[in-house]
């Protein structure tokens, strides 16, 4: 009886001695490979994605700016498309507006006179929705 309840508490403790190794084991395991092959999965298959991801957004938020844009003359209410160069985006992005002439001749100026009037596009989102939505 007693041989036998010896055997029974050096195995249980055999069996515990192993599994606390195979668990530390287990766990530094985890964490070489948390080190290790987590960023390299992570630049072999994230990051490439999230490349392509912003390549799309700055393509299509290009793409967004350009227009075309109709815009209506504050004085004289003449509608004009305009569609934007790559120049006036980036000057509308850099001074955050953006000067358009009205193409109506007889557009009256600050002044009275005739001649073309400027109309500005603010790169305030709010503003650019309305300008985008005449």
């Amino acid at each position: 009886m007693i041989s036998s309840e010896v055997n029974r508490r050096l195995d249980a403790e055999f069996t515990r001695r192993v599994e606390e190794k195979s668990e530390q084991e287990a766990l530094e395991k985890l964490e070489l490979l948390k080190s290790v092959e987590w960023p390299n999965w992570l630049r072999a298959n994230v990051e490439p994605r999230v490349k392509e991801l912003e390549g799309r957004i700055n393509t299509n938020a290009v793409r967004l700016l350009k227009g075309p844009w109709n815009i209506t003359c504050h004085k004289c209410g003449t509608l004009r498309s305009v569609e934007l160069t790559p120049k006036e985006i980036e000057d509308l992005l850099g001074r955050k507006h953006l000067w358009i002439e009205c193409i109506n001749p007889n557009c009256m100026d600050f002044l009275g006179g005739t001649g073309p009037e400027y109309l500005l596009i603010n790169s305030h989102p709010s503003l650019l929705a309305l300008a985008r939505a005449n």
